[in-house]
């Protein structure tokens, strides 16, 4: 079976990841705009950290022809192809990473339980994405991991509130790594007025940068509301992924199903200051080795969901994924 992914968006590249996991069996191949001249800087070496891992091809968006295809992929729904027309959205998988109450498919995935737009679709699945990565380091060893808190994803300045400095001053042991999607040099000179000591900023972290200092950190903070609303952020997918426990709110916990995390309450990330500055090495390390176990079970759990997706695009021709 020959399954094509497509995008022309320069956003959500590490989705790609968690597709290629569910697709191994199949013949996959890559399909993005302008996409052997601006390599390094558009995905930011995830197509490349990912060929390490899976087998599946490349190739430029202009070079699309959906009859070569048994099932499309739609990276971002609301992405503009022009060849892609609606005579193959009968097997199309959209994916959804936020709401759309005006979006009609016959088949998509929602990487957040939190949107709107389930009720439009008539086969939808929702997955929470993770990815197989290489040479994950054994769990014994998270006891000399640097103390780290990680964070990945679009900020600003303003939401360095008085919650955030407050759990950034009352962790002094803890190093903060604020890795930026896009350059944001107002961001930058915020923080050096704020004299903070331990906090780090890194602008435009290429992959294999962004991976070496996931796997150094002890957690990973994930966007507080208002400035995280119900669309699904891939900094969750990346500590699914890499196993390392996440600091995200007890409303997320709640309606994402997610056990052994740090969560906290009121959208106030210094509601989790105590549990974290108590936490031992050993409880460190029971945490993420029940953690572990939560999301190798995910990843058996999205393989049926995949194969039940495709099953159901594929009923009319007779053919079927065990």
């Amino acid at each position: 079976m020959n399954i094509a992914i497509i995008t022309d968006n320069i956003s959500h590249f590490e989705c790609i990841g968690f597709l290629a996991e569910n697709l191994k069996n199949f013949k996959l191949t890559v399909y993005h705009t302008d996409l052997i001249n601006n390599w390094k800087y558009i995905h930011r070496n995830w197509i490349n950290y990912y060929k390490k891992i899976f087998n599946f091809s490349i190739n430029n968006l202009e070079n699309f022809n959906e009859d070569f295809y048994d099932i499309i992929i739609k990276l971002t729904y609301e992405d503009n192809i022009k060849n892609h027309t609606e005579k193959s959205f009968d097997k199309t998988i959209f994916i959804f990473h936020s709401d759309n109450n005006d979006f009609n498919c016959k088949n998509s995935i929602m990487l957040s339980p939190d949107l709107n737009n389930i009720s439009k679709n008539n086969n939808f699945k929702y997955i929470l994405p993770l990815f197989l990565p290489i040479n994950l380091p054994n769990i014994e060893n998270n006891k000399k991991l640097e103390k780290t808190i990680i964070y990945i994803g679009l900020f600003e300045s303003y939401y360095f509130d008085d919650d955030l400095l407050k759990f950034i001053n009352e962790l002094p042991d803890y190093n903060f790594l604020f890795i930026g999607r896009k350059k944001n040099t107002d961001v930058v000179s915020h923080i050096k007025k704020l004299n903070l000591k331990n906090v780090i900023i890194n602008l435009n972290c290429d992959t294999e940068l962004l991976i070496e200092n996931i796997l150094k950190s002890k957690y990973i903070l994930i966007r507080k509301y208002p400035f995280q609303s119900r669309r699904f952020t891939g900094a969750l997918s990346l500590s699914l992924s890499f196993r390392k426990i996440p600091i995200l709110m007890d409303s997320m916990k709640k309606s994402y199903n997610i056990p052994h995390c740090v969560a906290y309450s009121d959208s106030k990330y210094s509601n989790s200051i105590d549990e974290i500055k108590n936490k031992s090495d050993d409880d460190y390390i029971e945490q993420t080795k029940n953690y572990g176990i939560y999301c190798d079970n995910l990843l058996n759990k999205n393989q049926i969901e995949f194969n039940e997706i495709i099953n159901n695009i594929n009923i009319k021709s007779g053919d079927k994924t065990e």
